[in-house]
């Protein structure tokens, strides 16, 4: 890990699909769609979306990883236009499960064995 890199855990490449649904403060649902993510850690991922995400609101999401689909909720931190017209939002993760974090573990290890 670089030694100026701020987050708590190493993030991996990876372009997995996943559908998300935004809620805002009053739990009402905002906006449903598809996106994708870039890289993931054990607390977040950088996604890939069509549209500008809101930070004021909160994210579900349905992640496929191999055999696996897991439902993880999650905090908007951030959101930009990249240089491809294309939405980058930075999402925290929160109350992740014991077994989808185990899941998310050893998805990331893979990535990790396979990139060495």
């Amino acid at each position: 890990m670089n030694p100026n890199e701020y987050r708590k855990h190493h993030r991996v490449d990876s372009a997995n699909l996943l559908a998300y649904t935004c809620r805002n403060r009053k739990n009402e649902i905002r906006e449903q769609a598809m996106g994708r993510t870039l890289n993931i850690s054990e607390t977040g991922i950088l996604l890939e979306t069509h549209k500008r995400m809101d930070t004021r609101h909160t994210i579900s999401l349905s992640i496929g990883f191999s055999h696996h689909v897991l439902d993880i909720n999650g905090i908007i931190k951030w959101s930009r236009k990249n240089s491809n017209g294309m939405f980058q939002s930075g999402i925290e993760f929160f109350g992740i499960d014991e077994k989808a974090m185990r899941i998310l573990k050893k998805y990331i290890e893979r990535i990790r064995q396979n990139r060495d």
